[in-house]
């Protein structure tokens, strides 16, 4: 049995067709316009714009920084009150015979979730450094660029030294993360294994043995906190230093003094 195709004619179909037909030119043509319209200003995108993206990069980052410190001082604070529980910590009850016992599985659950928040924020500073590292690149390869369109030698003379300065803050920007990294990923990875010790043995005994381990924690994060308070006010200075924008100087403590005071 053949099957017939089936055509639809009349008037209002072929006023539905004509209709889609126009539809469809009008889509072509707004999509040549959004087409023409990113192409244009692409190339009218003035270089201090691209170096005002890479300050906000720094800027964020900056932020991310300071949230990361913030996290690693609530996991400490939370795995401090942990293994520092004591039976006396329980307030006494003149009516009652038993005393109640104390549950080690709140603090140990609330440090827990603590330290994943502390590599979170450890993994989205990551993520700003690679954010900066793309944001550099363009900047200075827009930069090069223009220098190779200027005409005479003393402008692009200084112009180049200029950039070479920007690159040079870059680098340093990249030591100070290389510094942060080296320090952080060592004692978070420190702490997991406590995590997983106590996992194991959340018991007064198991609290007793970590206690040594925690005691070393704190004095790495002490060098952490100081690689980290560094990074932040590098990535501070380096914004102010490529915006489009004059900050008014004030004196205004780094966090590195804040944390030292």
């Amino acid at each position: 049995m053949q099957t017939k195709s089936i055509e639809v004619t009349g008037p209002a179909f072929v006023q539905a067709r004509q209709s889609r037909s126009n539809n469809v030119k009008s889509l072509q043509w707004m999509g040549l316009l959004v087409v023409a319209g990113v192409i244009l200003t692409g190339c009218s995108t003035a270089g201090y714009q691209k170096g005002d993206v890479a300050a906000q990069s720094l800027k964020d980052a900056a932020g991310q920084v300071r949230m990361e410190n913030q996290a690693l001082d609530l996991t400490m604070a939370t795995l401090r009150n942990l293994v520092n529980k004591s039976p006396s910590d329980n307030q006494p009850d003149a009516k009652r015979f038993n005393q109640p016992a104390i549950d080690l599985k709140p603090g140990y659950q609330r440090f827990s979730r603590a330290l994943d928040r502390l590599e979170a924020a450890a993994a989205r500073t990551d993520q700003a450094a690679t954010q900066i590292a793309q944001k550099h690149a363009a900047y200075l390869a827009n930069w090069n660029k223009e220098l190779s369109t200027m005409s005479y030698d003393a402008v692009r003379s200084r112009s180049e030294a200029r950039k070479n300065e920007v690159s040079q803050r870059f680098e340093a920007v990249n030591r100070r993360y290389s510094e942060a990294r080296a320090a952080t990923q060592p004692l978070i990875a420190y702490l997991n294994d406590i995590r997983k010790a106590l996992g194991t043995d959340l018991t007064t005994g198991g609290l007793a043995a970590v206690k040594p381990i925690v005691q070393n924690a704190e004095e790495n994060t002490v060098k952490v906190q100081t690689a980290l308070a560094r990074l932040s006010d590098e990535l501070s200075a380096s914004s102010v230093q490529l915006a489009s924008t004059m900050t008014p100087q004030m004196p205004e403590k780094t966090t590195s003094q804040a944390m030292n005071k």
